[in-house]
């Protein structure tokens, strides 16, 4: 039995407006809704005349509960996979090798038709999204293939290269690589506790593939595919599948990205927002400027930066 001799405490416990966090408040921060000066010391009545008062803390009894229970709560992080953990080198040295000298006609870089390729295809595919016809992403970027030959300036596209040499190239987009530090990131990750899911654009079976081929551990039902709820990233609607199968899991939920597109629109649902430049380089922080909680430059300071940040 606890007595107060400030009958409005409780009612301000009540009143603290908690569901204004969409994940579980740090102690910090709802200790910032109270002033330990305006609330004198709780104290707890003998119970059948045993023992003396005992001084409990000046803050709500409700803040012990969530100080306990946010470190004892597993941690998460969902990370973006194409373009975040795996990069896009082995797409654009399969284009070379199969079209290179036909692009060197052209003074055109293997790089530069696989960007605006991989550029046309992820438009068109959120365009399909929008307009709720939806289709997976592998068929787009086959399907674009010549199209986008054209808008690069080859003439005749169907002639410079052949469906063989398409489906050869898009297959090279299926043999993406890790980048260097995926595998010591999310080994920092889960030596701190976090457990590590994967959102992706694409089917999980191929996704999976890029971690199988390094040897590194991911298990299939910790994949998320927005092919599953058949709509595209950047939509909210493709993170919220994700946000809610961690909302029973409690700690801090994480989504990372090297693509700050990306992250921003994650933090929308929820999740606290970690972005890498490994991939842009260069942020378009006044394009997107939701707030951060973690900019690195390589995937393992980004693991350090969010074990760290997961902390306070």
């Amino acid at each position: 039995m606890c007595k107060c001799d400030r009958p409005g405490l409780l009612k301000w416990a009540k009143l603290v407006p908690l569901a204004r966090y969409r994940r579980i408040p740090t102690t910090s921060q709802l200790l910032a809704l109270f002033d330990a000066t305006q609330f004198p010391a709780i104290t707890r009545l003998p119970l059948n005349n045993r023992d003396t008062t005992q001084t409990l803390s000046p803050y709500p009894p409700f803040l012990n509960y969530f100080s306990h229970t946010q470190h004892n709560m597993p941690n998460h992080v969902v990370f973006d996979v194409v373009g975040t953990c795996v990069s896009f080198d082995a797409f654009y040295a399969t284009i070379e090798r199969t079209l290179g000298p036909q692009l060197k006609a052209h003074n055109i870089t293997a790089q530069t038709l696989g960007f605006t390729w991989m550029t046309n295809a992820e438009l068109q595919f959120t365009f399909l999204s929008i307009s709720e016809s939806y289709k997976p992403y592998k068929i787009v970027i086959t399907e674009l293939f010549y199209q986008t030959l054209a808008m690069i300036g080859i003439s005749d596209p169907h002639s410079f290269a052949t469906p063989e040499q398409r489906d050869a190239c898009v297959a090279g987009y299926a043999a993406l690589e890790l980048r260097p530090g995926a595998r010591e990131c999310f080994a920092k990750l889960r030596d701190a506790g976090f457990t590590v899911w994967c959102l992706t654009t694409g089917d999980t079976q191929r996704v999976r593939g890029y971690f199988e081929r390094a040897g590194v551990d991911m298990p299939l039902e910790n994949f998320l595919s927005c092919d599953t709820a058949g709509v595209a990233k950047p939509a909210l609607a493709a993170y919220r599948p994700a946000w809610e199968r961690l909302g029973n899991e409690g700690g801090e939920k994480w989504f990372a990205a090297a693509h700050l597109w990306d992250v921003t629109a994650a933090t929308k649902v929820g999740f606290r927002g970690a972005y890498c430049t490994v991939y842009e380089k260069e942020g378009a922080y006044k394009v997107f400027d939701a707030p951060l909680d973690v900019v690195s430059e390589s995937l393992p300071e980004m693991a350090e930066k969010i074990i760290a940040a997961s902390k306070q």
